[in-house]
């Protein structure tokens, strides 16, 4: 494991802590989704230009560039961190993207990561 994926790992899990275990990600609020589609999710908040989901708000806590829109997550962390993390973090995107908590997640993530 690289360091980057450690940095990356421990930023999932700040993510959730600073949200809650509980959080849900805000699917249908402005500034949370595309308005041409009101499914996909954003990695920044276009209201506030802060990250709005669980990747996007990883992301910045480790310190990595701000993720392009569009984009799934094993895609946005490509060449950031490895291969089984990149498809872990992506795990977890799908999650949230579909309204599971943030804590469900995390586990989600954690497991992916330790296969």
């Amino acid at each position: 494991m690289t360091t980057k994926d450690e940095k990356f790992i421990q930023a999932m899990k700040d993510a959730v802590e600073r949200r809650g275990r509980d959080y849900v990600y805000p699917r249908g609020e402005e500034g949370y989704y595309r308005l041409s589609n009101p499914n996909a999710c954003l990695y920044t908040n276009t209201k506030t230009n802060e990250p709005a989901c669980i990747i996007g708000l990883a992301m910045s806590l480790a310190g990595f560039p701000k993720p392009p829109e569009g984009d799934a997550a094993d895609m946005t962390l490509e060449g950031l961190v490895s291969p089984r993390v990149a498809f872990a973090a992506w795990s977890a995107q799908n999650l949230q993207d579909n309204g599971h908590t943030w804590g469900e997640a995390l586990d989600e993530f954690l497991r992916e990561v330790e296969k």
